[in-house]
């Protein structure tokens, strides 16, 4: 999230990677680059529908802000990184199940 949101600068050829696969200069390739793609992807979609491209935009930089305030005191492992990147997916693609079926009522 901080190499993404340009917080913090790459240190290491693999931090270099993810942020051209953010920024769609490659392909994501590892797990964790098609997860983190996929989580933005969701997330940006999701506040799309409710308010304005731009306004998604600064909303996801905000919540991804307070992500990482979070990540900075976690000691995980990228295993665990990846799982609950994991879990947040299935989380967001619950919600989005449950708003349409609001919206059908």
């Amino acid at each position: 999230m901080a190499l993404d949101g340009g917080w913090i600068q790459p240190q290491t050829e693999m931090q270099r990677r993810f942020v051209d696969c953010c920024n769609g200069e490659l392909r994501a390739d590892t797990v964790f680059e098609k997860l983190w793609i996929r989580y933005r992807k969701s997330v940006r979609d999701e506040l799309a529908e409710r308010k304005g491209r731009d306004e998604a935009d600064a909303e996801l930089r905000h919540q991804e802000s307070g992500l990482l305030e979070r990540l900075q005191h976690a000691h995980d492992t990228p295993e665990q990184e990846i799982d609950r990147i994991s879990r947040a997916l299935q989380k967001l693609e619950d919600y989005r199940r449950w708003t349409e079926k609001v919206r059908d009522l």
